[in-house]
């Protein structure tokens, strides 16, 4: 059987929430099993990196709730039928696989169409432009916008955020994570949380345990007086996020 396949079998028994993207399906996989595991939910997790949490990249449980990484690489994504569905983003990539940005776009829209709720980033124009029905997040915007994060203040370590839905201030919270690509994928993580019923105030609480994956910025020591910090960037969107964030 293809992974694909497999995958496919285990969305089908649960309650998903399937994240997909150009970028930052990782980092929004791990917040998202972060925060519903603080919050006592314990999902089965199906991750493409090492979540801190677990320190492996899986977790198995009995409860209802199932997050899993779907990649668009090969286009087996078109397979699933989450509950809910988040796009990061979408940006020309795999390609081995498509032939232009179109053929990418194509994918992910069937892959939307798939979903009975799809979470998307308003903030990518790819998506913006070629989605119709979404629940939108951004980190730049709040009006017509379900779920806002929008950056206030940022010292290098973490990045304090003003909390909206549907327009609504909601609170100011603390961000443990530096970088604006993780601010988003925090906003993805919180609109995934939401609709799948989460509280509030559960997710507040979970948000102070995040933590990147493996791979994402990661410090691995000093070597002759230079901090070394191992990223997994292999895009150039991806790498200029590394630089800019270091």
């Amino acid at each position: 059987k293809h992974r694909s396949e497999i995958l496919k079998f285990l969305i089908d028994q649960k309650k998903s929430i399937v994240i997909s993207g150009s970028h930052g399906k990782t980092t929004t996989s791990t917040y998202i099993t972060t925060i519903l595991s603080i919050s006592k939910k314990d999902p089965t997790a199906i991750i493409g990196g090492i979540v801190p949490l677990y320190k492996k990249n899986y977790n198995i449980s009995n409860s209802e709730l199932l997050v899993a990484e779907a990649d668009e690489s090969d286009g087996s994504l078109i397979k699933f039928n989450p509950n809910i569905g988040v796009i990061t983003n979408i940006e020309l990539e795999h390609i081995d696989h498509y032939r232009n940005l179109e053929e990418l776009i194509k994918t992910m829209k069937k892959f939307s169409e798939n979903c009975n709720h799809l979470i998307a980033n308003y903030d990518c124009q790819n998506l913006k432009n070629n989605l119709k029905e979404s629940i939108w997040f951004s980190i730049q915007k709040i009006n017509n916008i379900d779920f806002s994060l929008i950056p206030i203040e940022s010292n290098g370590c973490e990045i304090l955020a003003e909390y909206y839905e549907k327009e609504k201030f909601i609170d100011i919270l603390k961000i443990p994570i530096p970088g604006l690509h993780n601010l988003s994928n925090t906003i993805a993580a919180i609109a995934a949380c939401r609709t799948a019923g989460i509280i509030f105030k559960d997710i507040r609480n979970g948000i102070e345990h995040l933590q990147l994956p493996e791979r994402r910025f990661e410090y691995k020591g000093l070597w002759k007086n230079r901090l070394i910090i191992d990223d997994y960037a292999h895009h150039p969107t991806e790498i200029d996020a590394a630089i800019s964030m270091a």
